[in-house]
């Protein structure tokens, strides 16, 4: 059995850096070949990475 753990406050931390870096998340994506869906699941810390 797996055990799930979540941290959201680091999906919120990562969001804030990524803000203030003034970095769009669309070509942040693209770049590092990851769908929008499964940024939102890491940034949420749902998806194992």
């Amino acid at each position: 059995m797996e055990n799930k753990i979540v941290h959201p406050k680091l999906g919120e931390f990562i969001e804030e850096v990524l803000k203030v870096a003034h970095v769009n998340l669309s070509k942040m994506c693209h770049e590092i070949h990851m769908g929008p869906a499964t940024y939102q699941k890491v940034k949420k810390g749902k998806k194992k990475i």
